[in-house]
């Protein structure tokens, strides 16, 4: 969720806000992301859901992005 919180300020900090920029073209934009530790998975130990592993699994992570906002093209971890 601080992923996707972070993904959607970037957008809008960069102009890309959807169906109000002509330049958020979902079709040709895609996610790439780098991660190095999975430090958030140890505060989430104490409190496992059902989107624990989905959450959490790094490889999940710029699907998720590219799912929320419709982006088309690469999604890259």
């Amino acid at each position: 969720r601080v992923l996707l919180h972070a993904a959607q300020e970037a957008l809008e900090d960069a102009g890309y806000v959807e169906d109000s920029s002509p330049s958020f073209q979902s079709a040709t934009m895609g996610c790439y992301i780098g991660l190095a530790t999975g430090d958030y998975t140890d505060n989430l130990r104490n409190n496992i859901d059902t989107f624990y592993s989905s959450g959490t699994l790094r490889a999940f992570h710029s699907g998720r992005i590219s799912y929320f906002f419709r982006l088309s093209g690469p999604s890259i971890v």
